[in-house]
């Protein structure tokens, strides 16, 4: 990930060059648990919505499509978070190009 050195997370959060303006907050940090870390910016690039990091170290195959489905697929997420049975669309999207005009073209991030 960055030359000259062994990688991994340490190495990258210890390069002072890689991420200095990003502030993260540890939220939590248990390492026995499958989800050792999770890591949190309230401002990522100015905008009012958090970015969140997830760490973890896992044996096996990877499949990332498969951990995707597991945060954003609906079906999938409501098997856990029980946060998605308040989640509902009451404006939907059917223009991105008018959608991205109404949010000021990036001010409040982008859709696509």
């Amino acid at each position: 990930a960055i030359e000259g050195s062994g990688g991994g997370f340490q190495t990258m959060d210890h390069h002072k060059s890689v991420s200095p303006e990003l502030p993260w907050k540890t939220m939590e940090d248990t390492p026995r648990r499958v989800v050792q870390t999770i890591e949190k910016i309230d401002n990522f690039q100015g905008r009012p919505a958090p970015l969140l990091r997830f760490r973890s170290t896992l044996e096996g195959p990877c499949l990332g499509p498969l951990f995707a489905r597991f945060i954003m697929d609906l079906d999938q997420r409501e098997k856990w978070d029980a946060q998605i049975a308040n989640v509902y669309e009451a404006y939907p999207i059917n223009d991105l190009d008018s959608a991205n005009i109404a949010m000021q073209f990036g001010k409040y991030g982008d859709c696509s």
